[in-house]
């Protein structure tokens, strides 16, 4: 093999499209690589930017079903730090709309036995206004007893759900008030679908950013 004289070639070009334009030098294999300190700081997180790398490598490691094909180099605009900071909005936004989720699901059980519709937001003439009770099958005398305006809604093998119109609680019934959401049943359940929804989004980004795990660490080890 003959011994040929080696060039230095630099190269200048927009930060943003630095990790492609390696990549595809890579592939020729005509040329020796050598990354610049300057260029490695921009990859590797800061010190007081190193929690959000840590946290974001534990969300994407506790992905249930990581994507195996890891990336070799950030792409697009991302560097260490925005692909971090990237992942964390997904994991808030997700953590935000799970529970809101419960919120959701809790507010169904509870506004079902009374059906659709939607709790007046002004105030019922003289003062008065609806209370929710379910009351126990076994108890039942004792509102049959009261001087209160009620009707039952519908039943169970356990309640009778009933509504009563009073201006005060009613304290001498035998159960305590159900809070229902002032929406309807039915905007109640399609908030529950947009939500599963985007969470359903959400969870498929998540495996999506998991092929940068590998990427973060590094960068993560190299600010050690």
């Amino acid at each position: 093999m003959s011994i040929v004289r080696l060039r230095k070639v630099t190269f200048y070009g927009a930060a943003l499209q630095r990790d492609e334009v390696l990549l595809r030098l890579q592939q020729i294999g005509c040329l020796h690589l050598i990354d610049l300190n300057e260029v490695a700081d921009r990859k590797t997180p800061h010190h007081e930017y190193r929690s959000e790398v840590h946290e974001a490598i534990k969300y994407l490691r506790a992905t249930p079903a990581p994507n195996p094909k890891q990336h070799k180099v950030y792409t697009g605009r991302r560097d260490c730090l925005e692909t971090a900071r990237e992942v964390l909005r997904n994991k808030h936004l997700r953590e935000q709309l799970q529970d809101e989720r419960d919120f959701l699901a809790k507010a169904i059980d509870q506004t079902r036995p009374w059906g659709d519709f939607r709790i007046p937001q002004r105030p019922l003439p003289h003062r008065m206004r609806l209370w929710f009770y379910p009351i126990p099958h076994r108890r039942l005398d004792r509102l049959l007893e009261s001087h209160r305006l009620w009707q039952k809604i519908s039943e169970d093998v356990q309640f009778q759900y009933v509504t009563v119109i009073s201006a005060d609680e009613p304290v001498e019934l035998p159960a305590r008030p159900v809070e229902l959401d002032p929406r309807p049943l039915s905007e109640l359940q399609s908030r529950l679908e947009y939500v599963d929804e985007k969470l359903a989004l959400l969870s498929w980004e998540r495996v999506t950013l998991t092929r940068f795990s590998n990427l973060l660490e590094r960068d993560l080890n190299q600010a050690d």
